[in-house]
C-alpha cells in the first residue's frame, strides 16, 4: 500500500501575484456610465419633447391674449439663456385681465368658449369683466379646471352656474360677477371655504334676494338692482366690512357679530338693523337727498338700529334716523348730518361727540325738522368735547353758540344768516377758521384766539374786517366780493396774506371795481414774508413793520411804498396795474437781490 503524497503547508506563503489595474486615460468612461449616460438623455428628450409644445401653445396663448387686449402678469422660471436654446419663454402666468377700458372686444375673438384658459392651470387671478358666457357648458367646464384660482371677475352668471363655480373652486378668495341669484346660502355653497371677499351686482325677480350664511366672507359688496322690495343679509358670522347699493328695496340685516364697517347708498327706503353689536363706521347715503336739494320733497328713508353701543362714526344723507328707547349712543364720536333730521340725541351723548357736521341747503326744509335745528343750536348743552365743526344751515345764530365749544379747534361755516355781525373770539383751542359767503354784514371780527393758525374766507361782503390779537395766525387768504375797511393788528406769527378784491371766482372783476378799492391797514406783522394783494389800498405808514417781506405782488392796487432796507430784502415782485412812479422805479435801482420781476402797466410790459 502505497503512502499519499505529502502536501505542504502554504500558510504563510506569498499567493500569486495580482495583474495591476490599468489606469485610464482622460476622457475614458465604461460601458455602465454609457448607458446611464444614454438612458438620462433619454428622460431629458422624452420631457423636452412633452414639455416644448405646451409652453409653445402658452405663449401662442400669451400672444393671442395681449393682441385681444389683455394684461398678464408673468414671472420666468428659467434664465434668458435657456429661453434662447428652446427658443421659447417659459412664464409661471399670475393673472390675465381685461378691464373696462381695455380688450378688443369686437374682434370676436374673445369667444364664449375661452380656449386659452386651459393652457394655464396656475392661474390665480382671472378677470373677463366683459364676459356674458360663463353659462356655456365649454367655458364652465373650463373655468372648473382653474383649481388654483383665487380672484375672479366674470360677467353675468345664471345663479346654479355661480353655485357650482363656487363650489369646484375652493381655492377662490374673491368673486366679482353680475348673477339673478335670488338665495346664496352656505347651505347652497358647502365647499368655498376660503371665499374672503364677495363682490356681486343681483338682477332679480323674485319676491326678496337673500345672501345668508357663508362662514368664511369678510367683505361684501352688493349692489342690488333688481325689483323685489327686500334684501336680507343675515348669519355670517366673520363678515367685517360691507358695502351694499339698494334701489328702491328695503334693507334687513341680521345676526351679524363682527360687522364693524358699513356703507349704504342709493335709493333705499329702509333699513332695519338688528343683532349687529359690534357696528363702529356706518354711513346711510340716499339719492333722495338730491331730489331734497332741487326742491322735489324732503328725504324720507328710514334707519332702524337695535343697537349703537359701539358707534363711533356715524353718516346720514337724506335719510331719517329712528331710534329705539332703549339703543344708547355711548361711543359715539363722529357725526355728519346732511339734507337730513336732527337725531334724537340725550344731553350726554350729544357731550361725547368731537366732530359734528350737518348740512341743509334744501328750501323744502319741513318746519318741525327746521325748529328742531333752531332750539338745538340756541339752547342745547355745551358740546364741552367738540374739536371740529363744519356748518351749513339756514336757521343757525353763530351768536347765541360761540361758549358752547371750549375745545374747539376747526371751524368751517357755510354762513347764511345776514346778521349786523360776526365775531369769533375767546376759542382758546381754535386752529383753523373758514368762512364761506358771510354776506350783508356790518362787521367781520375774529380776535383773542391764541391758538389759531390758519384763515380762509370765500366770497365775503361786509363793511369792515378786524384781524386782532392772534399770536400764532401764519397764513390768512381772502376771497371778497367787497370789503370797505380791513384791519389786521397784532399778528406777530403771520407770514403768508392773499387778499383777493373781488373773489378768486370773478373774472375779470366788475367794471366799476377801481373806484371800490378796500382800505388795507397792516400793524403788528413783523414776520410777514408773502403778500398777494388785489384792489387794495394801503397807506404809507402800513407798509412800515414789514423788514421780513421777501415777495410782493400787487393788481390793481396802490403804490408800495418800501424802504430802502426793504427793497433789498425783496426777492419777488410783480406788479399788475398798479400805481408807480419814480419812486418805485428808484427802489428797483436798490433791489439787488431780486430774483423775479414783472411789471404790467397800460400800454406798456417790461418782463426780463
Amino acid at each position: 500500500m502505497s503512502a499519499a503524497p505529502e502536501q505542504k503547508s502554504t500558510k504563510g506563503q506569498p499567493g500569486p501575484a495580482r495583474k495591476p489595474r490599468r489606469r485610464r486615460r482622460w476622457l475614458q468612461f465604461s460601458v455602465l456610465s454609457l448607458l446611464l449616460l444614454t438612458l438620462v438623455a433619454a428622460v431629458f428628450c422624452a420631457l423636452l419633447s412633452y414639455e416644448l409644445p405646451k409652453h409653445k401653445r402658452r405663449a401662442a396663448a400669451l400672444k393671442h391674449i395681449a393682441h385681444l387686449g389683455g394684461h398678464v402678469k408673468a414671472t420666468p422660471k428659467y434664465p434668458a439663456l435657456v429661453d434662447n436654446l428652446l427658443g421659447v419663454q417659459i412664464v409661471d402666468v399670475e393673472s390675465i385681465v381685461f378691464d373696462e377700458n381695455t380688450g378688443n372686444y369686437e374682434s370676436q375673438e374673445l369667444d364664449q368658449e375661452i380656449p386659452w384658459v386651459d393652457e394655464f392651470p396656475e392661474l390665480q387671478e382671472l378677470a373677463i369683466l366683459h364676459f356674458w358666457g360663463a353659462d356655456s357648458p365649454v367655458a364652465f367646464a373650463r373655468l372648473k379646471k382653474a383649481k388654483a384660482l383665487k380672484k375672479l371677475t366674470i360677467g353675468f352668471t345664471e345663479a346654479k352656474v355661480l353655485v357650482e363655480l363656487l363650489n369646484e373652486l375652493e381655492n377662490l378668495e374673491r368673486l366679482e360677477g353680475v348673477t339673478d341669484i335670488a338665495e346664496l346660502s352656505d347651505q347652497l355653497v358647502t365647499r368655498a371655504r376660503k371665499l374672503r371677499d364677495l363682490d356681486l351686482t343681483i338682477w332679480c325677480e323674485a319676491d326678496s334676494a337673500t345672501i345668508r350664511g357663508l362662514p368664511s366672507v369678510e367683505e361684501l359688496h352688493v349692489s342690488y338692482q333688481g325689483t323685489p322690495p327686500r334684501l336680507l343679509i343675515a348669519e355670517m358670522p366673520c363678515l367685517k366690512r360691507a358695502d351694499i347699493e339698494a334701489f328702491g328695496a328695503k334693507v334687513e340685516l341680521r345676526n351679524l357679530p363682527k360687522l364693524s364697517e358699513l356703507a349704504l347708498a342709493s335709493e333705499f327706503t329702509e333699513v332695519r338693523m338688528v343683532d349687529v353689536p359690534s357696528l363702529e363706521v356706518a354711513s346711510f347715503e340716499s339719492s333722495i337727498a338730491l331730489q331734497a336739494f332741487f326742491g322735489t320733497h324732503w328725504p324720507n328713508a328710514r334707519v332702524q338700529l337695535d343697537s349703537a353701543s359701539a358707534l363711533r362714526r356715524l353718516r346720514c344723507e337724506g335719510v331719517q334716523l329712528v331710534r329705539q328707547p332703549e339703543v344708547e349712543f355711548s361711543a359715539l364720536e363722529d357725526l355728519t348730518l346732511i339734507e337730513s333730521a336732527l337725531p334724537d340725541l340725550r344731553d350726554s351723548e350729544w357731550s361725547r361727540l368731537k366732530r359734528l357736521e350737518f348740512r341743509n341747503r334744501s328750501q323744502n326744509v319741513p318746519e318741525d325738522v327746521r325748529s328742531n335745528y333752531a332750539r338745538f343750536w340756541n339752547s342745547a348743552p355745551p358740546l364741552d368735547r367738540l374739536e371740529e365743526l363744519t356748518a351749513q344751515c339756514r336757521e343757525l345764530a353763530w351768536q347765541n353758540a360761540v361758549n358752547r365749544f371750549p375745545r374747539l379747534r376747526k371751524l368751517d361755516l357755510r354762513y347764511d344768516v345776514p346778521d349786523d355781525s360776526l365775531e369769533i373770539r375767546d376759542l382758546a383751542d381754535l386752529r383753523n377758521v373758514v368762512l364761506h359767503a358771510p354776506s350783508g354784514l356790518e362787521r367781520l371780527a375774529v380776535h383773542a384766539l391764541p391758538q389759531l393758525e390758519g384763515l380762509q374766507i370765500d366770497e365775503c361782503s361786509c363793511r369792515t374786517i378786524t384781524l386782532d390779537r392772534l399770536p400764532r395766525l401764519q397764513t390768512v387768504e381772502l376771497s371778497v366780493e367787497h370789503v370797505d375797511e380791513f384791519t389786521v393788528r397784532d399778528v406777530p406769527s403771520l407770514a403768508n396774506f392773499t387778499f383777493a378784491g373781488y373773489g378768486r371766482y370773478i373774472s375779470p372783476p366788475p367794471a366799476d371795481a377801481a373806484a371800490n378799492r378796500t382800505r388795507l391797514s397792516i400793524q403788528g406783522a413783523p414776520s410777514l414774508r408773502h403778500m398777494d394783494l388785489s384792489r387794495v389800498d394801503l397807506a404809507p405808514s402800513d407798509w412800515q413793520g414789514l423788514d421780513d417781506l421777501r415777495s410782493l405782488k400787487l393788481s390793481d392796487s396802490s403804490e408800495p411804498q418800501l424802504t430802502l432796507r426793504q427793497w433789498q430784502n425783496l426777492k419777488s415782485l410783480k406788479l399788475c396795474e398798479s400805481s408807480i412812479s419814480w419812486r418805485t422805479i428808484l427802489g428797483l435801482l436798490f433791489a439787488r437781490d431780486l430774483e423775479s420781476r414783472e411789471i404790467v402797466l397800460p400800454g406798456m410790459s417790461d418782463k426780463p
